[in-house]
């Protein structure tokens, strides 16, 4: 429930911002583990097309801010609200 809560949060930000990239935005906890994400909404009314993006890493490595650089520029060029999410990792937090 508290995701939805966040993710609600998320969509008002969407429809009232600026253009600026956001970063570092607590969506989740899990286990003790904050989990973040960086957000990008263009200026002006949406709705806009967006991209929900998951780095690589085997569920091992990565992260929300490295591994997508190549994109955010052309992302926010063609209009698009992005949304690069943070998760927890292995082999710390094992899967189930």
């Amino acid at each position: 429930m508290a995701s939805m809560r966040h993710l609600l949060l998320l969509l008002l930000f969407a429809l009232t911002a600026r253009a600026e990239l956001k970063t570092d935005i607590e969506f989740a906890k899990a286990g003790g583990t904050n989990l973040t994400l960086d957000a990008f909404v263009p200026e002006g009314e949406g709705p806009f097309p967006t991209c929900i993006l998951v780095h690589g890493g085997g569920f091992m490595k990565g992260d929300k801010a490295n591994n997508f650089k190549p994109l955010f520029d052309s992302l926010c060029k063609a209009g698009f609200a992005w949304f690069s999410i943070n998760y927890r990792l292995a082999p710390q937090h094992r899967y189930p």
